[in-house]
């Protein structure tokens, strides 16, 4: 379907190209004719490649990858990415360690699931505790079901405590992965950012930037049609194995004040 627009798109283009020439090289010569026509048919669909490349370079020299303004002392992060509770990136947050010691996250749950370490909606509070703890009864009943095995990724004798609170008392929130595709319509760039800020001033403490280039108009309208969005994307994540670009910024901004944050 694609290719076939493509080709009808291609053959309109040709014969309007052909009518202006027809008419233009009664009046300039059919060499200037030919220049002119040429020129501008390369222009129409070609004008933005080089400026749009030139300016998504820019931004990802200028001001991509991680940028941490503070690191601050905390025990914990509110999160509002986990809303069908604690699942597999959640636990595998709790047992990154900051400086020795793991935080606890907080979150809202709109959606709960069983298996998540949640019963009903509602803001809960997860950490690391000790095996058979009265605040891990939800984490020792999944596990007695076998419905979700956490115990591979938590280090010996603990558990994932899951605690319904009234409202979050974290400072500090994390918010994941947020995307813009239209942070410059004409270049044709968007913006994956994630962030971490103080939830009582709003000062940004951190954040990863990754900026998206869709390709220049041509590209982003036969995307549009296709379906998803095709891109390339800066900085090279091949520079941040240890805890990837996005989450890493927790690691780098986030520091323990050796509290048990319960």
């Amino acid at each position: 379907m694609i290719g076939l627009l493509v080709i009808v798109v291609v053959v309109i283009y040709i014969i309007i190209a052909l009518v202006f020439f027809k008419g233009l090289s009664g009046r300039v010569g059919w060499l200037k004719a030919f220049l002119i026509i040429a020129i501008v048919s390369l222009l129409i669909p070609a004008w933005d490649v080089i400026p749009g490349r030139i300016y998504f370079n820019r931004l990802c020299n200028n001001s991509g990858g991680q940028i941490i303004n503070h690191t601050i002392k905390a025990v914990g992060y509110y999160d509002g990415s986990f809303n069908h509770g604690c699942g597999y990136r959640c636990v595998q947050r709790l047992t990154t360690y900051v400086e020795g010691h793991n935080l606890f996250i907080e979150t809202h749950v709109t959606i709960p699931w069983d298996e998540r370490l949640v019963d009903d909606p509602g803001y809960y509070r997860f950490y690391l505790n000790k095996e058979f703890s009265p605040a891990c009864k939800r984490y020792q009943k999944l596990n007695t079901k076998g419905s979700f095995n956490m115990k591979a990724l938590l280090p010996k004798g603990t558990c994932v405590a899951s605690v319904k609170i009234k409202k979050p008392s974290a400072i500090y929130e994390y918010s994941r992965f947020k995307i813009n595709h239209n942070y410059s319509e004409v270049w044709g760039v968007g913006l994956a950012q994630s962030k971490i800020f103080n939830r009582q001033t709003g000062e940004i403490l951190s954040r990863s930037n990754e900026y998206l280039y869709y390709g220049n108009w041509i590209s982003r309208l036969l995307s549009s049609i296709s379906g998803p969005k095709n891109f390339t994307s800066c900085p090279d994540k091949s520079a941040y194995t240890k805890y990837g670009l996005h989450t890493g910024i927790l690691y780098l901004t986030l520091k323990n004040n050796k509290s048990d944050g319960k």
